[in-house]
């Protein structure tokens, strides 16, 4: 369901909404910006993933320069340039005039656009005070301090956020005037795709948003003087909670608690805690290691968490440092068969979220393509089993 942003109705996953800023870029590169460009402008909450999404867009290796600037931060000497005294002989007497220096933004624009096509990226414009404003007015209108912007090869993108919790200030109308306006939002399908899963996030944090149950909580309403939950938060709480386990081991229910809650509020992190517990108790790598029995557990909730954490360890023992894939594949393969018998529905699930890791990890080393060894072996233990959690044909 699309959210809302401010007085937006509706918005765009912002992976959609990429396609429009990339045909409107395009059309300001080949048509200059001095005639009638729309300059797109993406509206969405923070820590959604604008820029890194601008950044990865419009990279060197698609075939530009991008020029990230945290415009409502940048001093104004450095748009606009400074103001200096030279001599002048006006109207046959010899007087001082100001002359401005070339701002170093114009300047940094220049120099990128002689090496490859270039998008000028303003962060955070909704911060902006009016001296800000006045200036990118005129850079809209393709000039700075009297000096034109590139004709060819150039454009102009902006983003920001869209509610007063966010720091947001009145927009002048000469600027949301002269931009496409895109209210966007980010889809967790698409980040855990494209970001999370290529990036290897912690397991525990993409599983526990996987379920619908706790989805609500991959975006919420930003709020003041404490943490929420947005996508920025939740990855920065992977990578962190990675590194912790790498030196701490397990953590205790308190201690997930009070780590989780300081990064993404204190609802999220009560559910994330107790999903961590169930997720940890699983011994998920005994399992693999052939030193604990497969025990599936009698509460759905369990058996959901039991499964994804079983999908996390067959990755761990396929493709990481275990590197043992013969083991893997027996022992998945074991718990997708005993885990139908309870509920053909997790494990249908569970063979999914293999599916889509394997096509989104990177750098795993695997013997076998997964999806069809795994199919083979569930048939060697159970043809019935493997009639029912492997039918979907979109798996393949």
């Amino acid at each position: 369901m699309a959210q809302t942003v401010n007085n937006f109705s509706n918005t765009l996953p912002i992976h959609e909404a990429m396609s429009d800023v990339k045909g409107m870029v395009h059309m300001q590169m080949e048509g200059g910006i001095f005639k009638n460009a729309a300059f797109p402008y993406m509206v969405g909450n923070p820590g959604i993933g604008k820029t890194a999404l601008m950044n990865q867009t419009f990279s060197h290796e698609n075939g530009y320069n991008i020029i990230v600037s945290d415009y409502p931060h940048v001093p104004l000497e450095e748009i606009g340039g400074r103001p200096i005294i030279e001599d002048m002989t006006f109207l046959g007497r010899d007087m001082k005039k100001t002359v401005w220096t070339v701002p170093s933004l114009l300047a940094e624009v220049y120099e990128s656009v002689s090496e490859r096509p270039t998008v000028l990226f303003f962060a955070e414009v909704d911060k902006c005070g009016p001296s800000h404003q006045d200036l990118l007015v005129s850079m809209l209108n393709g000039k700075l301090r009297g000096l034109d912007f590139p004709r060819k090869n150039f454009a102009i993108v902006m983003a920001g956020n869209a509610t007063s919790r966010a720091g947001s200030k009145t927009m002048s109308s000469i600027i949301t005037n002269r931009a496409a306006m895109l209210p966007v939002h980010m889809d967790y399908k698409f980040w855990k795709n494209g970001f999370a899963l290529p990036n290897g996030l912690n397991s525990k944090v993409t599983s526990f948003l996987s379920n619908e149950k706790y989805n609500k909580y991959f975006v919420m309403d930003e709020k003041v003087n404490c943490p929420w939950a947005s996508p920025r938060s939740w990855a920065r709480l992977a990578l962190f909670l990675t590194e912790k386990e790498k030196y701490v081991g397990r953590l205790s229910f308190d201690s997930i608690l009070s780590t989780v809650e300081s990064y993404v509020g204190q609802d999220p992190a009560s559910e994330f805690a107790a999903y961590y517990r169930l997720y940890c108790e699983t011994d998920m790598d005994q399992v693999f290691a052939k030193r604990k029995k497969i025990e599936i557990p009698s509460e759905y909730a369990e058996q959901y968490t039991y499964c994804l954490a079983a999908v996390a360890e067959f990755f761990n023992t396929i493709g990481g440092e275990k590197q043992d894939p013969d083991t893997g594949f027996d022992i998945m393969s074991q718990i997708l068969v005993a885990i139908e018998k309870k509920s053909s529905e997790i494990a249908v699930t569970g063979l999914r979220e293999i599916v889509i890791t394997d096509a989104h990890i990177r750098g795993a080393k695997r013997k076998y393509t997964t999806y069809p060894e795994l199919r083979k072996r569930i048939e060697k233990l159970d043809g019935g089993a493997e009639k029912r959690i492997c039918k979907d044909i979109s798996l393949l």
